[in-house]
């Protein structure tokens, strides 16, 4: 089992993956204009943690990233996708689809 990352820069292409691996996405996030990242997860992934990162004391507007980790938990084409947005608007500035090819787990001995 791996820990893949991604960012921005995978999004569109297919990403391979095996079952049991977990794939962290990381992007920016500005924290002070309302837009935060929503998340369409398919089912084959489970989310393990969705937070904000990068926040410090002492510097207000600085740049932000959420982070998301989901487990792969079936084997497929998993799409996942992420919308840079406003909660009380109904369309999204941006959005990114990433592309998760999920073969079966690897065994411990590579095989």
């Amino acid at each position: 089992m791996a820990a893949v990352r991604l960012s921005n820069a995978d999004a569109g292409g297919p990403v391979e993956v095996h079952v049991g691996d977990t794939v962290s996405l990381l992007l920016p996030e500005p924290p002070t204009t309302g837009f935060a990242w929503r998340w369409h997860v398919p089912v084959g992934l489970r989310v393990l943690v969705d937070e904000r990162v990068g926040m410090s004391p002492g510097a207000p507007g600085r740049e932000t990233q959420r982070r998301l980790a989901v487990e792969v938990t079936t084997a497929g084409r998993h799409e996942l996708v992420a919308e840079l947005a406003r909660p009380w608007e109904s369309a999204a500035r941006s959005r990114l689809d990433f592309v998760l090819a999920a073969g079966a787990a690897e065994s411990a001995t590579g095989r």
